[in-house]
């Protein structure tokens, strides 16, 4: 049975000041509608997903190693493991193209491409590098975010790249980022990458608000997805409150607490994708974003992240903040709708998808 549930949120809409911070005053707040089309609980575990043509929704169970493609209303189109080795490694990402070719990414096993009925097409080795996302451009072309996975490189700085495949001809390089054996960081900054339109990806860091818009097959700038306003630092205060946090989980020495090193800044973008209406451009906020509608940093509980800037496709003007509903973050889009994930009082994780109209 599907239930469906219409919630209020609120569409804040404004101009960017340009080349300064944007002045608060330009900005007024109208209502939004989200209408729940469906929710799914049989699920696992919730990995990734991603939207495909004709209003299918691929699922990745990472724990079972298995993908479930939902149609509109929420019933299974198809099921289909990615594996039939149930001791392999777990599944990571999925990415779907526009001619509804499934990419899944495995941790050491490379890049596996399926219909959406689960026949397996194609495949990428992807030796010494390790993904950390995938996506579709739009024109046929895979892309993955990759870093070196030898022993040398986890003791030393390196980039992300994100990289065609197969080939691996790079795209973009990120700044060099510390080794995994460099130590924890708070609020470390890492790279964003996200498919934004035909064509067209977004990449940059998460400390900046400040997304270059790439042509994938040119490697040219054609965009930027930016907002110019002001960036949070954690202060001592909310330090503090992290380390006694971790302290009463009572599972780390109160060497390594002490030792903890905390970013300059808070994170400005969390998660970028394409949604409603039209190819519209959200963006999730983190807690450095700092404009009249941000919550404190102490109200932004769980790691719930209800703000999303939208921007328009092809210009990538902003347009404006929406709230998510509550215990709801989202993940990906289409033209018409949003997917991402619904806990419920009780923690229980669903897939849900909703449709969202601004005005009342």
């Amino acid at each position: 049975m599907t239930l469906r549930v219409t919630l209020s949120s609120s569409l804040v809409l404004g101009a960017v000041a340009c080349g300064g911070v944007e002045n608060p005053a330009n900005t007024a707040r109208l209502d939004g509608t989200f209408a729940e089309v469906f929710r799914d609980e049989s699920f696992f575990s919730i990995g990734d997903l991603d939207f495909a043509p004709g209003g299918h929704l691929v699922v990745l169970d990472g724990m079972e190693r298995a993908v479930t493609v939902l149609d509109a209303e929420g019933g299974v189109f198809a099921r289909w493991h990615t594996t039939p080795d149930e001791s392999a490694p777990r599944p990571d990402f999925v990415a779907v193209s526009r001619d509804s070719h499934v990419a899944v990414y495995t941790q050491g096993g490379g890049v596996d491409v399926f219909t959406l009925s689960g026949e397996r097409i194609d495949s990428h080795a992807t030796p010494d590098v390790g993904a950390v996302d995938l996506a579709f451009d739009g024109h046929g072309t895979l892309l993955a975010e990759s870093f070196a996975s030898s022993i040398r490189s986890l003791a030393s700085d390196g980039p992300h790249q994100v990289v065609r495949l197969p080939g691996k001809a790079v795209l973009w390089s990120s700044p060099p980022l510390p080794g995994a054996l460099a130590g924890f960081q708070l609020y470390r900054a890492t790279p964003v990458f996200a498919h934004v339109g035909s064509g067209t990806v977004a990449v940059g860091m998460s400390d900046v608000y400040d997304l270059t818009v790439l042509d994938t097959s040119t490697g040219e700038t054609v965009g930027r997805i930016v907002r110019n306003v002001p960036i949070r630092a954690p202060d001592e205060a909310h330090i503090e409150r992290f380390k006694a946090r971790v302290r009463a989980r009572g599972r780390i020495r109160e060497s390594t607490i002490n030792s903890l090193s905390v970013a300059e800044t808070f994170p400005a973008v969390s998660h970028v994708f394409r949604g409603p209406p039209d190819g519209t451009v959200w963006v999730r906020r983190h807690l450095g974003v700092s404009d009249s509608l941000a919550p404190t940093v102490e109200a932004m509980k769980d790691s719930t992240f209800r703000m999303y800037d939208l921007f328009a496709p092809d210009t990538y003007e902003y347009m404006g903040t929406a709230e998510a509903p509550n215990r709801v973050t989202f993940m990906a889009g289409d033209d018409e709708r949003l997917a991402g994930v619904l806990r419920d009082p009780f923690g229980v994780r669903s897939v849900a998808v909703f449709r969202w109209s601004p005005g009342g």
